[in-house]
């Protein structure tokens, strides 16, 4: 006859193994159960994400197609003293002249580049003007205008230009020969169409470079460098406009932007 103690043990042992079992498929299922909840939900997500980039694309469509048509693009290459015609704040400047420091450390160089505003579209817009961007006629002496009406299918010339010291230039200079360009000139042009959910484009144009060179039969003298010749071996300048940047707006007065 079996010990009664024996078959307590047994059945012990047995239920806790069962109950072992149990909790394992437990967790199992509810492991299962969880990677299935986190994909349902990562499905989910994924989808609005996409529901909300296609209602987003849908939107940018819409007021793309709803925008002015304008481009900014370059007309020639940066050019520097003599200037013609000259301006009303700097005289031409003999290109024979030589700069020394640093007796002539503050003397005003202006270097400029000529650029070309089209609209294109079928109504006239208003765009702004940063401080170096100033219409071709202008003259110093007058007030230089921040905004410009652009009528449609109107063309107008600008010139993104700038003074700088003949000290900044030779900094410019040095910091060219030892490490690479420095501190572009920047001009900008800007539009934002006349809607609260609207766009707002604008262009960045870079002049980079110096406009002068180190006379190399005089010491501590500069010059301006020779623009007809500058592609032979001279430092010069470069200028380019960058691609139009749009930025798309659900309120501007808001500043809520469609991302």
């Amino acid at each position: 006859m079996s010990d009664p103690v024996s078959r307590l043990d047994l059945f012990v042992v047995a239920a806790t193994g069962v109950s072992a079992l149990a909790t394992t498929a437990s967790a199992i299922i509810i492991g299962v159960q969880s990677r299935y909840t986190r994909r349902a939900v990562d499905a989910a997500e994924r989808g609005t994400a996409l529901s909300h980039a296609m209602a987003a694309e849908a939107t940018k469509m819409r007021l793309d197609a709803r925008a002015p048509r304008l481009s900014v693009e370059t007309t020639g290459d940066v050019e520097w003293s003599p200037l013609e015609p000259a301006l009303a704040d700097h005289l031409p400047t003999s290109p024979e002249r030589l700069y020394y420091l640093p007796r002539d450390r503050s003397e005003p160089i202006l270097v400029r580049m000529p650029i070309r505003i089209s609209n294109q579209s079928s109504t006239s817009v208003r765009i702004d003007l940063s401080k170096g961007v100033v219409p071709a006629d202008w003259t110093a002496g007058t007030h230089k205008p921040d905004e410009w009406e652009l009528p449609a299918g109107c063309v107008e010339d600008f010139f993104v230009q700038e003074v700088r010291s003949v000290n900044d230039w030779v900094d410019s200079q040095h910091h060219l020969d030892s490490v690479g360009p420095d501190d572009p000139v920047v001009g900008q042009v800007r539009h934002s169409d006349p809607h609260d959910d609207g766009v707002v484009d604008s262009w960045e144009i870079h002049l980079v470079g110096t406009p002068l060179i180190h006379d190399p039969d005089r010491d501590g003298a500069w010059k301006l460098a020779d623009r007809a010749t500058a592609s032979s071996g001279y430092p010069t300048m470069a200028g380019e406009v960058r691609p139009m940047r749009r930025d798309y707006y659900l309120s501007k007065v808001a500043d809520e932007k469609l991302v």
